[in-house]
């Protein structure tokens, strides 16, 4: 995107961008720190319902104060939200229309850039707090390397990390966007030949 407003870090819905150039920057990153023997902490962060959470004030309101649309492009944004339902149709009997106030289409050309344009905060809260991430639409990679051998350098890890996750916790909650708990976990990298044990936000960290 023109302007450098698409976030770095994003591979998704992007020219030249797929899910493997994600993989392979996430890998590769890894692999570095791992030749020099740093040990790389790895957290899967993912969204529930991602799409289906985007409020569409919030989003109108940052499509307008951090990516500069007034005018007529804004009023066009606000008619493309506004005024949308759902209805479910079971054997014939169609169910009554419900407003919807959230959420954009999943399989729209449009609904896919506008649910990265609202979710960019995500990275700058990110870069704020780590050294690497990379993400994938609603799924971003939380990751930061340090010496094994250093028992200030593990704290400090852990630190950047809580850290890190408890603002990404407090942003969601303002902008009314749910983290997938159940994707957390799975908190685990095997890195290095010595078994090293981690306990991080109430779940189990296992290192290899």
């Amino acid at each position: 995107m023109a302007h450098s407003l698409y976030p770095e870090l994003q591979s998704s819905y992007r020219r030249y961008h797929s899910t493997e150039t994600a993989l392979l920057k996430v890998t590769n990153d890894i692999l570095l720190k791992m030749n020099s023997q740093e040990v790389t902490l790895l957290v899967p962060l993912d969204l529930s319902s991602a799409f289906d959470t985007v409020n569409h004030e919030i989003l109108l309101r940052r499509l307008r104060n951090e990516f500069g649309i007034h005018g007529k492009v804004l009023d066009w944004f606000k008619s493309y939200l506004h005024n949308r339902g759902q209805q479910i149709s079971i054997e014939g009997i169609l169910s009554q229309r419900f407003d919807l106030d959230s959420g954009v289409p999943q399989g729209s050309c449009l609904g896919p850039l506008l649910f990265i344009i609202y979710a960019s905060k995500l990275f700058k809260i990110i870069e704020d707090q780590l050294p690497d991430s990379h993400g994938y639409a609603d799924d971003t990679q939380l990751y930061l390397s340090f010496k094994p051998s250093l028992s200030t350098s593990q704290e400090d890890a852990l630190c950047a990390m809580e850290s890190c996750i408890d603002k990404i916790r407090r942003w969601m909650s303002q902008d009314k966007l749910l983290m997938n708990d159940g994707k957390l976990n799975s908190w685990s990298l095997a890195l290095v030949s010595n078994y090293v044990n981690f306990t991080l936000l109430a779940f189990q960290l296992i290192i290899l």
